[in-house]
């Protein structure tokens, strides 16, 4: 596959408020809403079985399948058992889904309700099924991760879904992906990429642009030393 250099283009989120802000001023208002605004109450739903498993369990991830039906709860560390919970009826009912490790993130691929992923924020390990749960492939550790703080999977790009994890190494904050489709998959960091704040602390938070497949980018939170928290986009 043909490799592009990576570029990280950092945003502060005070500059891109004012830009926004000032941007409103510009634009043409809104046609005004023919019917009548009000407010309607509605009954507090009644159902007892939307109940996942322990009242002391919680909820530390959810991911939601291409198809709006099907959920994956994390409970983390919360209980004892190395599962995530499943729905395939927009949480009415859930099934018990045993794991490879602990779940404390989830994530599913935008066009298939099936691909998901997890990952443990202990071992740093990250995990792959293909068929809704059934079983699970372990993808490894993401070199030199010492914390993982978000997870999130890409739609296919030359035939490839991406993998992301968000966290920190031993100098500050990093991200890896790697490409899932063909071939070996490998952790690609991207600290040591052009661009990015040098005194960046923690990547905290990553969501894949939902154009993944033509602008390749993923948006990133991120916490540096001095100027706070910051917007940055990796290109990949």
């Amino acid at each position: 596959m043909r490799h592009r250099p990576a570029v990280i283009v950092s945003l502060s989120l005070n500059v891109s408020l004012i830009i926004l802000l000032f941007a409103g001023f510009f634009t043409p208002p809104l046609p005004a809403y023919a019917g009548e605004s009000e407010w309607t109450a509605e009954a507090t739903p009644g159902r007892l079985d939307n109940t996942l498993a322990p009242t002391d369990m919680d909820i530390r991830d959810m991911a939601i399948g291409d198809d709006a039906m099907t959920l994956y709860a994390a409970p983390g560390d919360s209980i004892a058992d190395t599962v995530i919970y499943k729905s395939a009826d927009t949480g009415v009912s859930w099934a018990t889904i045993p794991v490879s490790a602990r779940a404390d993130f989830v994530a599913v691929a935008p066009d298939d309700k099936n691909l998901v992923v997890i990952a443990n924020s202990s071992t740093h390990e990250v995990f792959l099924s293909l068929n809704g749960g059934t079983s699970w492939d372990s993808l490894g550790v993401p070199t030199g991760a010492t914390s993982i703080s978000d997870l999130d999977i890409s739609e296919p790009r030359e035939n490839k879904y991406y993998i992301a994890v968000a966290g920190t190494d031993t100098t500050g904050g990093n991200l890896w992906y790697l490409g899932y489709g063909h071939g070996a998959p490998i952790w690609q960091e991207t600290r040591t990429f052009s661009g990015l704040a040098p005194s960046t602390d923690a990547i905290n938070a990553l969501a894949f642009s939902p154009d993944f497949a033509a602008d390749s980018t993923i948006a990133t939170v991120t916490d540096a030393i001095g100027t706070g928290v910051q917007l940055q986009l990796l290109n990949v």
